[in-house]
């Protein structure tokens, strides 16, 4: 009887454990729940939104397994229980063992492209740095080593073009950023390095290009073109725009913009648009360029009134996560009205490009031992 009593209290323990782990536990509690729970509270909805939400444990970084959620109707609903998240873009479980079976070296960064996946693998400081193609079931198409990465080169992005794939690493001793492409049977298409000097047409005794922050989602290389929307973290902060004419070996377009964030880059088909964060309770900028004679058009989005309501809020805020579709920018903001102990608090917030009026905007809830690091906003 006693065997039975202590087999009935060990099983109830695994069942509150499974909850806690495993289920949806309740907002504030004080441990560890996976995934969370959130709430949604809808402030203003002129037109529906449908948004995706990754959500990881708070100050964990990347490479880890996370949660992704669907946002529609006002609610928010648990969609997939196990991604990886790197770099790049985020993956189920599946995806991520499959794609770590395909080579020995580590599995840095992920990248969906139109036909697939771009992957990127980093072995030691002496090893070429491996990038794949895959088709949208994961089979690779192509696999290239890139050299010349090591104690002198810091690599930046692959990039998945029309003719080819592209690596850009950055030199030390030069202050260069490198770009090298070769088709899909590895021939070599071009080697080109730039300055900062070359690329802004300014003189500048310093080193600057190494402060330059190019992701592959804001990255693009068309006819021969490389197009970039980078964030600086140079002794002068900020948000970069250019044009580098790969084949020519000369700069098409450079703006920097001084103090600023650049959130969130959207290519299309003849024109690209950046989503820059000034800051300062200033409204958010989205700069859209032409591709045939960067010709621009800024469209202003004021910020959220709860935002600008509260004057003590740090004028040097970031905005965390960001996304933009061909006619709607979103971001998440911490709500300045702050939440109880043990929750997080954040304003969602979309606007139509075009005009600049805000279409949608909610308060999320959630366990404050997590965070909301990803968007993804449906056309």
């Amino acid at each position: 009887m006693k065997g039975k009593k202590t087999l009935a209290v060990l099983l109830s323990a695994a069942a509150l454990l499974a909850a806690g782990k495993w289920g949806l536990g309740k907002l504030g509690e004080k441990r560890i729940l996976f995934p969370p729970q959130i709430t949604c509270q809808v402030l203003l909805e002129r037109e529906p939104v449908s948004a995706g939400l990754l959500v990881n444990q708070a100050n964990t970084g990347v490479y880890q397994f996370t949660c992704r959620y669907g946002l529609a109707d006002g609610a928010v609903t648990l969609a997939e229980r196990d991604c990886w998240q790197s770099y790049e873009d985020t993956v189920s479980r599946a995806e991520y063992r499959k794609f770590r079976s395909l080579s020995d070296k580590t599995l840095t960064r992920v990248q969906r492209t139109g036909s697939g996946y771009l992957l990127i693998f980093h072995g030691n400081p002496a090893e070429p740095v491996t990038v794949m193609e895959t088709d949208g079931a994961g089979n690779v198409t192509f696999s290239y080593d890139f050299d010349g990465v090591g104690t002198n080169a810091v690599f930046q992005s692959a990039i998945s073009g029309d003719d080819g794939v592209y690596a850009l690493a950055y030199l030390k001793d030069t202050d260069t950023l490198t770009v090298t492409g070769v088709d899909r049977s590895g021939v070599e298409l071009l080697s080109v390095g730039f300055t900062y000097d070359q690329l802004s047409g300014e003189e500048s005794a310093e080193k600057r290009m190494g402060g330059f922050l190019f992701d592959g989602d804001n990255v693009l290389i068309r006819n021969g073109v490389l197009y970039f929307g980078a964030a600086c973290y140079s002794e002068s902060p900020g948000a970069v725009i250019g044009a580098y004419d790969l084949s020519g070996d000369a700069s098409l377009y450079y703006q920097k913009l001084d103090g600023a964030q650049m959130a969130a880059v959207r290519w299309e088909e003849d024109r690209f648009s950046v989503l820059v964060n000034r800051k300062r309770f200033t409204p958010l900028e989205v700069h859209t360029f032409s591709m045939a004679d960067f010709s621009e058009q800024v469209t202003l989005l004021p910020l959220p009134e709860e935002f600008t309501a509260c004057p003590w809020y740090s004028e040097g805020y970031y905005l965390f996560p960001s996304a933009m579709t061909s006619h709607r920018a979103a971001v998440v903001l911490d709500d300045p009205a702050g939440a109880p102990d043990g929750l997080r608090r954040v304003l969602l917030a979309v606007w139509d490009t075009e005009s600049g009026e805000m279409v949608y905007r909610c308060r999320l809830t959630l366990d404050a031992d997590y965070d909301i690091y990803g968007l993804e906003l449906a056309s």
